[in-house]
């Protein structure tokens, strides 16, 4: 790697919800690739016709089925496009001629995946909300009418800081949004007709949508789906419909052979538990300084939500945090407080220093 430069902020500990990091050694392949590319000179240049990137894409699919261990009539897509797009994907692709869809209002993400569902035309109805809790429990999912198409939830809330802990038993098909948390847990695919999300926080980077999708399900509804939605056309051209995000399919790949050489989805949810323990614990031990937003019932191992019980103390906190180089602790706008964001590459010994601050801060205010 000596003729390349390499930059990696060793003094800087990032905790934002938007983009996980890189693993060094992934971060390292991806700058080579950029600049050095067998054939092509730059993975930039690779033709997404080519037979290095047609073997790029099954290698990528064959993964996520080894990964996951998903069932031979379910397809693997990488779409361009986040989960933001993957909203009106479900609801184009999912609905029947009943035209009935069922939400479960978790969150902000979740209201978006309602709001994109209702400019179809399509009838949706909210099932169950968490919104007079102001978000701080999953509600109950049960007796879902059969005449619904589908029952959506958003697996992780990354605003509020709350998780799933089962999945709902229904005979009404489920849809998951799973984009922070891809990979992190084990997922009983056969349960759902599709799942769905953006890799930017656990696999990859920003731009690239991930869509495992019960293909017997397809093709029932009675709307118009535009081409280049239409789940059914990428299934048709091996995932490639039209001229795909060939870079972010690359970082993909070798975020999935990192994640398989390190012992696979076991190995992720160990470690983020074992993460996300340490610091809710730390939260915890000081209830006069923090106050945790999610009931423990339904605690996300992804992000980590709470609030100073003190506002007076915020400008001496959040000055702590900037003078130690933590970023990214702020709470989504929409909400506030502050968050921490624990994704795949999240070091233990970032967490230990983020968990010494909070007890040093709390200690001194105390």
């Amino acid at each position: 790697m000596s003729k390349f430069l390499y930059f990696y902020a060793v003094n800087i500990s990032i905790f934002g919800a938007s983009q996980g990091l890189l693993p060094d050694l992934v971060l390292a392949e991806v700058q080579e690739a950029i600049l050095d590319f067998p054939k092509y000179g730059s993975v930039l240049y690779l033709p997404h016709r080519s037979e290095e990137f047609l073997a790029m894409v099954l290698d990528c699919e064959n993964r996520w089925r080894k990964l996951m261990d998903i069932p031979a009539d379910y397809a693997v897509l990488f779409l361009q496009g986040g989960a933001s797009l993957g909203f009106l994907v479900a609801a184009l692709n999912l609905h029947t001629s009943s035209k009935r869809l069922a939400y479960a209002e978790t969150g902000l993400w979740a209201q978006k995946a309602i709001e994109e569902a209702r400019k179809t035309g399509l009838f949706v109805d909210v099932w169950a909300s968490g919104k007079s809790a102001h978000f701080a429990k999953i509600p109950v999912l049960k007796n879902i009418p059969q005449d619904f198409d589908f029952l959506h939830i958003t697996a992780n809330n990354t605003v509020y800081g709350t998780q799933y802990q089962d999945f709902p038993d229904t005979a009404v098909p489920l849809v998951a949004d799973l984009t922070s948390e891809w990979l992190t847990r084990k997922i009983p695919v056969e349960k759902f007709a599709l799942l769905y999300g953006g890799t930017q926080k656990h696999v990859g980077i920003a731009g690239l949508c991930v869509y495992i999708v019960n293909k017997d399900l397809l093709g029932r509804g009675v709307l118009p789906i535009p081409n280049v939605l239409n789940l059914q056309n990428y299934i048709n051209n091996q995932g490639v419909y039209h001229t795909p995000n060939v870079f972010a399919i690359y970082v993909m790949q070798r975020m999935l052979c990192y994640l398989d050489s390190q012992g696979g989805v076991a190995f992720a949810n160990a470690k983020l538990k074992q993460n996300a323990t340490v610091l809710y614990q730390t939260l915890e031990k000081f209830p006069s300084v923090y106050r945790l937003h999610a009931d423990e019932s339904c605690r996300s191992i992804i992000n980590i939500v709470f609030f100073l019980q003190n506002q007076k103390h915020q400008t001496d906190f959040e000055q702590i945090l900037a003078k130690n180089n933590i970023l990214g602790v702020q709470g989504h706008r929409s909400f506030g407080g502050y968050r921490i964001s624990l994704y795949l590459s999240t070091s233990p010994q970032k967490i230990l220093q983020i968990c010494q601050l909070l007890q040093d801060f709390a200690l001194k205010i105390s």
